[in-house]
């Protein structure tokens, strides 16, 4: 377990908002988006991956199923359990 997120190698170095071009931030917005209308159907899962790839995220063989675990992982799990793992 790290000590602290802020030097964990386990968290993702990202760049921070205002960092990011218009483009990227709208990108970005659309996953947001697509994980909070995400109800757990194949479309969701599809348009969550989908999103996803816009961002440039991309897996070995293309899994739908494996952009969509990462991207509830990464971005949507608010759970302590999950956070620090």
């Amino acid at each position: 377990m790290c000590a602290s997120e802020r030097t964990c190698p386990l968290v993702p170095r990202l760049p921070q908002v205002k960092k990011l071009s218009p483009a990227a931030r709208v990108r970005f917005a659309k996953l947001l988006l697509a994980l909070c209308l995400d109800e757990g159907s194949a479309a969701d899962k599809a348009r969550v991956a989908d999103a996803l790839r816009a961002m440039g995220q991309r897996t070995k063989h293309d899994s739908t199923a494996s952009l969509y675990s990462m991207a509830k992982l990464v971005y949507d799990a608010n759970d302590p359990e999950v956070r620090h793992v």
